[in-house]
């Protein structure tokens, strides 16, 4: 190659010298500019300039030449094929030999720089070459197609694809039984009872309805097998519970499971609400979420401890309370008040036992004797009737006298003014629970 590249320069210096400001760029000159734009393995064989035609001027002469010019394939060219196969060598045949020849035409201008002309091809139209030299395929080289090394080479994919399908499918086998464990040791984990340990995070902080009320939710969780299963929730203290039938399914990976409340479930005094739309997602540890639009809602519940311990100690002492409270509404025939006094639908100069347990949340009117609109648990406490928390029977009875009510602060309690003539209410202590 070395050879050969100092003789070609060697050539052009003579040309250069011998060339002619009337005949523009000599054959030679034509073909080592065609050379440069040539594939590999491509040489110029010949090059026969044909018109040559000076289009500048004397002083700046500027020639458009046609030549006729004859290629040679220095090396045999081969084609790769699509064998369907990706195989570690590619796969050829020969479309063309050392020595096979092309023939065709060449348009070329050339202007003179200096000494010597600068040649730029305009067109070309040769016959199209297809494939590539040997040299290019590189170190590795190719096989030819149908020879035996081919054969083999396929043989030798076909194993390789038949050991890689056979290592995919144990792998596959492998994750499957390892999700399938997964999720039977999920399943297992989530069945029983859990307790929340603390009070629910709304958006990274505590959460609170507009009265202080705090959110608290249990799960109990059936015990079964595969990915999907039901169970009851309920959120709050026992006296204010909610019970919501809920499902779950464990998501795929084994990982955790999403949880759905069935129902449609409001809870008025919290401000808080249930239902399908809402999908919240429980792992082995005892976290439940639910991530909405603007909406995070985290608990941390416990299925063995203090809090599930505190939580049936709760249930039991609230249901042994409602046997006492059952008992004495039984002994005294009395109904259960709630809201305010009007509500109650008495009728004038008439009475009746009331169940109650003294609050002081409630807004109230007047002093011993009580605007209708007061709310009844707080006027039982601010009567004296009742202390705050404590249960009892209490005689409530309206009046037929119209009068004002005036506000007055007794046993804690602040009642106000109500300038408008109304019936009013007197609330006397019938028995109370310790």
């Amino acid at each position: 190659m070395v050879k050969k590249l100092i003789i070609s320069l060697l050539c052009i210096g003579f040309l250069i010298s011998c060339s002619s400001n009337d005949e523009g760029a000599s054959a030679e000159q034509i073909g080592n500019a065609l050379a440069m734009q040539l594939p590999t393995g491509l040489e110029v064989d010949d090059v026969e300039i044909q018109v040559a035609e000076n289009l500048g001027t004397k002083v700046e002469p500027e020639f458009q030449t046609r030549s006729k010019v004859t290629l040679r394939y220095a090396e045999n060219f081969y084609e790769q094929i699509n064998t369907g196969f990706k195989l570690d060598k590619p796969v050829v045949k020969q479309i063309s030999s050392e020595g096979d020849v092309i023939t065709g035409t060449l348009i070329t201008s050339s202007r003179l720089n200096g000494e010597k002309w600068d040649v730029y091809i305009e067109k070309r139209n040769f016959p199209p070459v297809y494939g590539k030299a040997e040299s290019q395929f590189g170190v590795s080289g190719f096989v030819m197609d149908g020879s035996d090394e081919h054969k083999a080479l396929i043989e030798k994919f076909e194993e390789d694809q038949r050991v890689a399908a056979e290592l995919k499918a144990k792998k596959e086998a492998e994750e499957a039984e390892a999700r399938k464990q997964r999720i039977a040791d999920l399943r297992e984990a989530l069945t029983g009872r859990w307790v929340a340990k603390q009070p629910a995070i709304h958006n990274g902080k505590v959460w609170a309805s507009r009265k202080g009320g705090q959110l608290g939710i249990q799960l109990e969780i059936e015990a079964g097998e595969g990915q999907v299963g039901a169970g009851k929730g309920d959120y709050n203290k026992p006296a204010d519970e909610l019970i919501v039938p809920i499902s779950f399914k464990i998501d795929e990976s084994g990982n955790f499971a999403a949880l759905t409340f069935t129902k449609d479930v409001e809870h008025d005094s919290l401000q808080f609400g249930v239902g399908p739309r809402f999908q919240w997602k429980m792992t082995a540890d005892g976290a439940l979420s639910f991530d909405g639009t603007r909406n995070e809602w985290e608990l941390v519940l416990e299925k063995e401890g203090d809090a599930l311990a505190n939580r049936l100690a709760t249930i039991e002492s609230y249901q042994k309370k409602q046997k006492e409270y059952e008992k004495l509404i039984e002994k005294h025939q009395a109904f259960i008040a709630k809201g305010e006094l009007d509500d109650l639908n008495l009728r004038t100069k008439t009475y009746a036992h009331y169940f109650v347990i003294g609050g002081t949340d409630g807004k109230v009117y007047g002093d011993e004797q009580y605007y209708g609109g007061s709310d009844v648990a707080t006027a039982a406490v601010h009567s004296g009737a009742l202390k705050e928390g404590q249960a009892g029977i209490v005689k409530i009875a309206k009046y037929d006298n119209r009068i004002y009510f005036k506000g007055t602060i007794k046993n804690g309690i602040t009642s106000e003014s109500y300038n408008r003539t109304r019936n009013p209410y007197t609330i006397e202590l019938v028995e109370a629970l310790p």
